[in-house]
């Protein structure tokens, strides 16, 4: 049975079932440090619980980025934006991202998305805190 549900997380298709997401969830708990499995929990769950989903991308994103697969965080991180645009932090952590990749176009055009978002809802989020 754990095999047929496992092979079911890593195919194409996206059957979203109590099953998989539990069997997610059990594959989790043995290996917390595994971005793949967070961002696969994170695309079940994002319909039906997207703080979650959130959790479950920036968990991935900041394991990817503290083993150096910046380019991978900075994707993964845009994904948990994509459910939630009103995290200005996001657009620091990928900007991050970019200025260790060597991509400073990209990290200045993210630093400004934080500061444009800043200006409208007058709240700062302080780099670090």
């Amino acid at each position: 049975m754990r095999k047929i549900i496992l092979s079911s997380i890593f195919t194409r298709k996206k059957v979203i079932n109590p099953e998989t997401i539990k069997e997610l969830e059990l594959r989790l708990e043995e290996d917390k440090k595994n971005p793949i499995l967070h961002i696969k929990l994170a695309d079940y769950i994002k319909r039906d619980d997207k703080t979650k989903a959130i959790y479950h991308y920036i968990t991935a994103a900041e394991i990817m980025e503290k083993d150096g697969f910046y380019s991978r965080a900075a994707a993964t991180y845009k994904q948990a934006l994509t459910l939630d645009e009103s995290m200005l932090k996001i657009h620091l952590e990928i900007a991050r991202c970019c200025n260790k990749l060597g991509l400073n176009n990209e990290a200045c055009i993210e630093e400004q998305k934080y500061w444009d978002k800043y200006k409208k809802t007058s709240l700062l989020i302080i780099p670090g805190h």
